[in-house]
């Protein structure tokens, strides 16, 4: 997975339909946005293996710790039955 985003690149096509999944996501909000509760969700359920990605953009390359901490804190709030991948490209 990690070579094929290093080689294609982000589908911004696919990250773009996503936002019907998330709030305060026009051009216009004043507030970040934020993952709809899974009750909101259109068209739920999920279609099988469907994922969530979280992507941290960090300029500075040189100190990932605070991106690294972000990340456990979010594994550390899933169910246990849920695979986490993380990686840097």
């Amino acid at each position: 997975m990690a070579a094929k985003l290093a080689s294609d690149g982000l589908d911004l096509a696919a990250i773009a339909a996503n936002g019907a999944y998330f709030t305060n996501v026009d051009s216009t909000a004043t507030q970040p946005a934020l993952p709809l509760n899974y009750l909101d969700f259109p068209g739920r359920p999920m279609p099988s293996g469907s994922v969530r990605l979280s992507v941290l953009y960090n300029e500075n390359p040189d100190d990932n710790a605070p991106f690294y901490q972000a990340t456990l804190a979010i594994a550390a709030k899933l169910p246990p039955s849920r695979v986490v991948m993380c990686g840097t490209v």
